[in-house]
């Protein structure tokens, strides 16, 4: 997202009627921040457990996704938050609907960094897995050197 935040209406329109009719909504997002301070910022957020809070930035995107889901329903409780994960400038969210968040298990989140030194979290990826109705689903998103003359970087 190039550290930008955009509208609610923006939001809103972009996740619109697909969302409606899914009973699972993962969104993956890379670069919700960039630069030296963000890599050190995830590397001692990992230290101290926290990349499933998320910092600032990922509260952000939890509210605003989550205020775009409930705009689509009559009852703004529809949608519960199944877990999120943060590596520096990458984040993943998984929502469910209320009347299944009952029959979610077995939640776990995960990140590697491949980045800066092999290590640093400006690439890598992020992941929720879960279980639901005895089905395990892993949600990952995942942020690697771009063009393709980075094919050997990316692999």
């Amino acid at each position: 997202v190039n550290e930008k935040q955009p509208s609610q209406a923006s939001l809103n329109t972009w996740l619109g009627n697909r969302a409606r009719s899914a009973h699972v909504v993962m969104v993956g997002l890379q670069e919700i921040e960039m630069g030296s301070t963000s890599v050190a910022q995830a590397a001692f957020m990992d230290k101290l457990s926290l990349n499933e809070k998320g910092n600032t930035n990922a509260a952000w995107w939890r509210r605003s996704i989550n205020q775009a889901l409930a705009s689509l329903e009559a009852d703004p409780l529809v949608w519960c938050l199944v877990a999120l994960r943060q590596l520096s400038g990458m984040l993943v969210l998984v929502f469910v609907r209320r009347e299944i968040f009952p029959y979610i298990g077995e939640i776990s989140t995960d990140s590697v960094g491949c980045g800066v030194l092999g290590v640093g979290g400006n690439k890598g990826a992020v992941a929720v897995g879960f279980s639901i109705y005895r089905s395990y689903l892993v949600c990952a998103n995942s942020h690697f050197a771009a063009h393709q003359k980075d094919v050997e970087k990316r692999n």
